[in-house]
């Protein structure tokens, strides 16, 4: 996977940035500087890229809530607050490449004008084909799946592999155990193995709770099953009380059929002797009825007499609630009138209000139109001195100056750079002349030793030939014949006859004055040679140097080149004077400024003022039209009340006219004399009196119908009751006295028959219930009940007494059931428990961590490997190893012998060169199966000193071979000498930063 692109737009504090790593000086250089001021944005960049590709980025998964984000938010924990503060929108986007494919990821928020984020539209997945974009796919879950596969890498492991976390390894050098684990778990994944091991201690367990409490069931369930003995024996007894409950059931059901019949035999006479009294009090009621037949007759003759003496007044007693009606009807028309005067009474006093208001309003108005005309004249006038102050043409003259200052400030800034590289590019030059002349005589001298050295070559080699055969003539011949010389011989050296000399350390001096000599040559062609070395060494470091020099000579050229747009300037005093021009032209710039401002300052305060006389003109307007539509409105309001007026005057005289005609109406009905003075006098006491003769005259004829009709009923119930059938088998009930006389006539034919018929029906049914009960040899009502209740009794013990067995039985047969399939689960959870503490034991759980511990022990040998790869390039003096099962870190110190040292007894930046080295070993040791082309170091270098710190930027320079570009997040200043490429991050306010490309 190769990064190519990073788009970003409103991110933390990053306004706008696109950041391309296929062209220009990132597509070439292997490593590159992401630089600026602390909270600029740097590591924006960052959160930009993982934003991108998975949705999320660590800072806002692990920094404290209370540390303040770029744009000035407190609380991290959401990826919303990556929004840029003040900005509704914001986007990251990563264009890269996997294989021949490149395809754009892209994370975007959108913040709503309620204030809430829209989170369900974030994502987008795009294949670039030419110059098409494709979409892939939009769905959050969808996106962030495809995004894995493509990268080869999960999250964890793509901040592992990307994002070096140096400072965690620093942490993790001189830590606890405990929290070596977790650093070590976080950094290298191996926390799966913890989890592995947490999951077979909890299933490890899980299954023994399962046994113990299965096992604990079993138990409990087997002490309530019946042995086989006691079985049988509560199956006997089962079967001898239901015997005996079958032969009281079967007695309970012939003294209930017995009980039945006599209940029967008791109802069936009271039935019969009712019937019997009934029948006589009908007869008792047939024989009053002719009695009421003749006062009834007497009766509705007197009525008949009282309806025709007021057949004159028929009329008026049916149509009294008509009158009455009409009466009230006059009332209202009378009510309505008096009101209607007063309405007008009133509304004559509140038109006199009105016209006094008026008369008011026309003096406010006065007042008010002179107002007006004041503030338009004050206006107009104040508006042509703002016309003639021309604030537009001063703004634009403004801008137009001011531009042209920003101009020539940026010429200045241009100027001051090109005098910058050029005094570099003087100085530099001085430097390489310096050198070269240095060079010349170091070549000079250089000659003369060598020189020198042939010279001292030649002499001490003719000395070493010289003292050399001496040397060998004395130690070869000489001393052994001299060891042969005898007194009065002479010697064949010195021809001596005395031979004082026999001594080898006297021999031996003789060549001090040779040796003296020889070594005084062999010294001089030693220093010869050292002086031609050292200078031939010399005037190789001296020719690196210049060439050092003059390739850096050759940069500040290029720079010149790109700061003159390809035309170089080497003439200081052409710089010189571009710098006057401009101070004198930055100058007149400024004071035109400074002269329109004070224009444009006068301008805006006569604005002011007209915006004020404008307020106050609007102001005069709206209160002139306010009057004039007060006197509109008070005007129409005294129209209305004069059209009131004429409207209660025509409804008066209206209401008036038909009062009269209802009165007239109501004269012609009522046949009262003086009505209408009674009516006056005591309205509700006539309205009653007319109310009783009209329920008087109906009572009459009412009851008078009421007679006629008892009359005709009882002609009818006499003439029903003499056409019963069947009356002949009732005759043996003659001369029963009537005990009652209550009896309703409307039911009294109904009432004959059906007691006929009934006495006739249970006289029979009585026959046939006294046959069944001589066959049960007349036993009593008593005995039955007595009897029934002892066996019913026996009956409800014995079925007690089968209800308990059938329970311990059906009981047991349930616990032998369960107690079996209890048995059975239990050796089964007993075989799973058996297999995790097989399990446990092997691998161990999180309270021996005996798996976790191999595997970290593991990982850790393979991470010091990667390390010490890398370590050996930053320092040769140190290698990293560890104890046999441990985690902690020791350092070898080859200079001390190898000498273990522990980790924590590192100096700062021994202990940032450590720390790198095993970031990059991690680094490495994630991508051995994948191609990621990018790698980012944020921040540590501060503790370096220079030559450890020229170290790890080679060795990180270096990394490119491994197929990496490696870019570093810093703010110290000595690797902006040393890294040219550089993501240069600037504040440009509170919450905006800008980000540029620089060499």
């Amino acid at each position: 996977m190769k990064i190519e692109k990073i788009n970003i737009e409103n991110i933390n504090s990053i306004e706008k940035a696109e950041i391309s790593f296929s062209e220009g000086v990132l597509a070439s250089e292997p490593l590159f500087l992401i630089t600026g001021e602390t909270g600029s944005g740097k590591s924006t960049i960052l959160d930009a890229i993982t934003l991108a590709l998975y949705d999320k980025s660590p800072r806002y998964e692990s920094t404290r809530n209370k540390e303040k984000t770029e744009n000035g938010l407190t609380t991290m924990q959401s990826t919303t607050n990556a929004l840029r503060k003040g900005t509704t929108d914001g986007k990251a986007e990563v264009w890269f490449a996997v294989g021949n494919e490149k395809y754009i990821a892209t994370w975007q928020m959108h913040k709503t004008r309620g204030g809430k984020y829209e989170m369900a539209n974030r994502r987008k997945l795009e294949l670039v084909k030419g110059d098409e974009r494709i979409v892939l796919e939009t769905k959050i879950d969808a996106v962030n799946q495809q995004i894995t596969e493509l990268v080869g890498l999960t999250y964890d492991q793509f901040v592992r592999s990307v994002m070096l976390a140096q400072g965690q390894f620093n942490t993790f050098l001189t830590s606890e155990k405990a929290k070596q684990t977790e650093i070590l778990e976080m950094l290298t994944g191996t926390e799966i193995y913890s989890k592995i091991a947490e999951i077979v201690g909890r299933r490890k367990n899980d299954a023994k709770n399962e046994v113990d409490k299965v096992s604990e069931y079993y138990n409990s369930l087997i002490k309530n099953v019946l042995s086989g003995e006691e079985l049988t024996s509560l199956n006997e007894e089962l079967a001898k009380n239901q015997k005996l409950f079958e032969k009281n059931e079967a007695e309970i059901k012939n003294l209930e059929n017995s009980l039945r019949n006599l209940e029967k035999l008791e109802k069936l006479n009271l039935e019969i002797e009712n019937s019997k009294s009934q029948l006589a009090d009908l007869q008792a009621s047939y024989e009053k009825m002719a009695e009421e037949k003749t006062v009834l007759s007497s009766k509705a003759d007197n009525l008949k007499k009282q309806i025709e003496e007021n057949a004159g007044k028929k009329q008026m007693f049916e149509q009294i609630p008509l009158i009455i009606s009409m009466l009230h009807e006059i009332e209202n028309a009378e009510s309505k009138v008096s009101g209607y005067r007063k309405e007008q009474e009133l509304l004559g006093e509140e038109r006199t209000r009105k016209e006094a208001e008026t008369v008011e309003l026309s003096k406010r108005l006065f007042d008010a139109l002179k107002t007006q005309a004041e503030a338009t004249a004050a206006y107009e006038k104040c508006n042509d001195e703002f016309a003639k102050a021309n604030l537009n043409q001063l703004m634009a003259d403004y801008n137009s100056h001011k531009n042209e200052l920003s101009a020539q400030e940026g010429r200045k800034t241009k100027y001051l750079r090109v005098k910058q590289i050029l005094t570099a590019y003087n100085d530099k030059t001085q430097i390489i002349d310096n050198k070269l002349v240095e060079l010349s005589q170091l070549k000079n001298y250089f000659k003369q030793c060598e020189d020198d050295f042939l010279k001292s070559k030649v002499a001490f080699e003719a000395k070493d030939s010289e003292y050399q055969t001496q040397k060998n003539m004395v130690d070869g011949f000489m001393k052994s014949l001299r060891a042969k010389l005898e007194d009065g011989k002479p010697c064949p050296l010195c021809g001596s006859t005395t031979h004082q000399f026999h001594d080898e350390k006297v021999v031996d001096s003789l060549f001090s004055a040779i040796e003296k000599s020889w070594n005084e040559a062999r010294i001089a062609f030693e220093n010869a040679k050292d002086a031609k070395n050292k200078s031939e060494s010399q005037i190789n470091v001296l020719n690196q140097s210049v060439e050092n020099e003059q390739k850096q000579l050759a940069n500040l050229t290029e720079e010149l080149k790109k700061e003159c747009n390809g035309k170089p300037i080497f003439e200081m005093k052409i710089i010189e004077n571009g710098l006057k021009d401009c101070d004198s032209k930055i100058s007149n710039e400024e004071i035109t400024m400074k002269a329109i401002n004070v224009k444009i300052i006068e301008a805006q305060k006569i604005q002011e003022n007209l915006q004020k006389l404008l307020q106050e003109k609007n102001a005069a307007d709206n209160n002139h039209k306010i009057i004039e539509n007060q006197s509109v409105k008070l005007q129409n309001e005294i129209n209305k009340i004069d059209g009131k007026i004429k409207n209660r005057k025509e409804l008066s005289e209206q209401t008036t006219k038909l009062g009269n005609e209802k009165l007239e109406q109501v004269n012609q009905l009522i046949i009262i004399e003086k009505w209408e003075d009674l009516w006056r006098t005591d309205k509700n006491g006539f309205y009653m009196m007319l109310n009783k003769m009209a329920e008087n005259w109906k009572n009459l004829n009412e009851e008078h119908e009421k007679t006629v009709s008892e009359i005709a009923k009882i002609d009818e119930i006499a003439s029903g009751i003499r056409r019963i059938e069947g009356i002949d088998r009732v005759e043996e009930f003659e001369g029963k006295m009537a005990t009652r006389n209550d009896i309703d006539k409307n039911n009294l034919i109904s009432g004959f028959s059906k007691v006929v018929f009934n006495l006739i029906e249970k006289s029979d049914e009585k026959k046939v219930v006294e046959n069944e009960l001589s066959t049960a040899n007349n036993i009593s009502k008593t005995d039955v009940l007595d009897n029934l209740k002892e066996i019913e009794s026996q009956k409800k013990e014995i079925d007690s007494i089968i209800s308990e067995i059938k329970t311990k039985l059906s009981v047991n047969s349930q616990n032998f059931v369960s107690a079996q399939a209890a048995k059975d689960d239990l050796q089964a959870k007993s075989t799973q428990l058996s297999l995790w503490t097989q399990l446990a034991s092997a691998i161990g759980t999180t309270a021996t961590d005996n798996f976790r511990d191999v595997a970290q022990a593991y990982t850790m040998r393979i991470l010091l490997d990667q390390a010490n790869y890398f370590l050996r390039k930053l320092s040769s003096r140190y290698e990293l190893t560890c104890y046999s099962n441990s985690l902690a870190i020791m350092v070898m110190d080859k200079e001390m012998g190898g000498e273990l040292r522990s980790a924590s007894s590192l100096s700062g930046g021994e202990t940032f060169l450590v720390s790198l080295a095993l970031a990059l070993g991690l680094a490495s040791l994630n991508d051995e199966n994948l191609d990621i082309n990018m790698l980012f170091i944020d921040e540590g270098f501060g503790t370096l000193d220079g030559d450890s710190l020229e170290m790890a930027v080679t060795t990180l320079g270096n990394m490119q071979k491994f197929g990496r570009k490696v870019g570093i997040i810093s703010h110290v200043d000595s690797l902006k000498e040393r890294i040219p490429a550089q993501i240069q991050v600037t504040k440009r306010g509170k919450a905006a930063s800008t980000v540029e490309i620089k060499v």
